[in-house]
């Protein structure tokens, strides 16, 4: 998701990939007229699909680190964190945004995130299953 992040802020009005690709209109329909707005439109595809592949999948861990009798606690435990992240997210935009003065390096805060969530992640230890 963080490598999707990166390069979806290398695409603005004019051109893709931090300004290597010119930005030229595809067709005259109503939207989507510009090869910069299809392929954001694509790459923000691939965040949905593994968005909800993460969400799925840290459920699915989830169950698998919660000891026996204790799940709901788990899923509590989840649950706030989830919370936390929902004003966090858009809190770090805002600082990054008028700290900087720019849109794109607020946005790019975001992967502060999902790398601490990768931080946090590597640090978890399961049991291989037989």
């Amino acid at each position: 998701m963080v490598s999707t992040l990166v390069f979806q802020l290398s695409i603005t009005q004019d051109s893709l990939f931090f300004g290597l690709v010119e930005n030229y209109q595809v067709w005259d329909g109503l939207v989507f007229q510009t090869l910069s707005d299809l392929v954001y439109l694509g790459t923000i595809t691939i965040v949905a699909i593994t968005a909800t592949a993460s969400i799925s999948s840290s459920r699915s861990m989830l169950v698998h680190l919660a000891p026996p009798g204790r799940s709901g606690e788990f899923f509590g435990l989840y649950a706030i964190a989830g919370t936390v992240t929902v004003w966090a997210g858009p809190l770090l935009v805002e600082i990054f945004t008028n700290a900087f003065n720019s849109q794109r390096i607020g946005m790019a805060s975001i992967s502060a995130l999902f790398l601490a969530g990768l931080a946090v992640l590597t640090t978890v230890k399961m049991e291989k299953s037989a």
